[in-house]
């Protein structure tokens, strides 16, 4: 297995975890990493494997971006 395969399988199963949350950064990165993967495949080349990589960064940003909105809650609710 390479290096995109394991990305996309770890991305497909955090998506999995944030289905049923509504709305949220998972689903948005995941989509903006689509379209950016798609573009990417279709101007550079190796369609496959730049899709791959654009869907994994794109969900793993919004994993991030979720994770730091969280943290924002937490800490406004710490200090009220």
């Amino acid at each position: 297995m390479n290096i995109p395969v394991v990305l996309t399988v770890i991305s497909v199963g955090l998506l999995a975890v944030f289905f049923f949350r509504g709305r949220n950064a998972v689903w948005g990165g995941d989509t903006a990493g689509l379209i950016v993967g798609i573009v990417l495949g279709f101007i550079m080349g190796d369609f496959p494997n730049r899709l791959m990589w654009a869907f994994s960064v794109g969900t793993f940003c919004g994993v991030a971006a979720e994770l730091i909105g969280k943290l924002g809650d937490r800490m406004r609710q710490s200090r009220y």
